[in-house]
């Protein structure tokens, strides 16, 4: 069985509250105080009460994601039927194949790094690049997908509080898409092969 770790500063960091546009840490109420009463005055709050009662309302819910992810991943089991269950599950056809030669290329460790972004990245910006990992078909099923189970299941938990529309790989049912040891190793190979060629070319430039 698979075990998943969360950093301890998950419950208490990066808590948005949207009326105000501000991301907040909440340790307890005299630090949240200090830290954030005179901007959130700044910034037009009226009533402390209903904004430590979002904070802390946020914060309880990232301590309890465990048992709602859980409660809702059997929810969803027992009562979605997908529109395309051939998409959660993993497929190597479902990968480009530009990428997958680069997951090959890289584990071979034998390019440039010159050599890797002329045949397979596209320079977006400076030293930003891209490369299609998923098939159009693919992408165009897991939209319609998403959509449709954002509009059949109800009980869903969210992965943060900026994020309203996106949904946990568990009660989705695309775990298994994410776990197979061979999608890992391809997106690992890239990370660290093209990490280790770009340390190396900022170090002879």
């Amino acid at each position: 069985m698979s075990k998943f770790y969360r950093c301890e500063c998950f419950a208490s960091h990066n808590v948005f509250l949207a009326k105000y546009r501000l991301h907040v840490k909440y340790q307890n109420e005299r630090q949240f105080w200090n830290d954030y009463e005179g901007v959130l005055k700044e910034k037009g709050m009226k009533d402390r009460g209903n904004v430590l009662e979002l904070v802390k309302s946020e914060v309880q819910r990232r301590l309890n994601l465990d048992e709602m992810i859980t409660k809702n991943t059997e929810h969803a089991k027992k009562n979605y039927v997908p529109l395309h269950p051939q998409i959660l599950s993993y497929k190597r056809e479902w990968f480009d194949p530009k990428f997958i030669e680069l997951a090959e290329v890289c584990a071979d460790g034998l390019l440039s790094k010159s050599q890797i972004i002329q045949r397979y990245l596209e320079e977006i910006g400076a030293e930003i690049y891209t490369i299609r990992a998923l098939k159009p078909e693919f992408c165009a099923k897991l939209v319609q997908e998403l959509d449709n189970f954002n509009d059949k299941i109800l009980e869903r938990s969210r992965p943060n509080t900026m994020n309203t529309s996106g949904v946990i790989v568990e009660e989705f049912g695309l775990l298994d898409f994410c776990k197979p040891g061979d999608l890992r190793a391809a997106i690992s190979d890239i990370q660290d092969y093209l990490s280790r060629v770009v340390r190396l070319w900022h170090r002879l430039s």
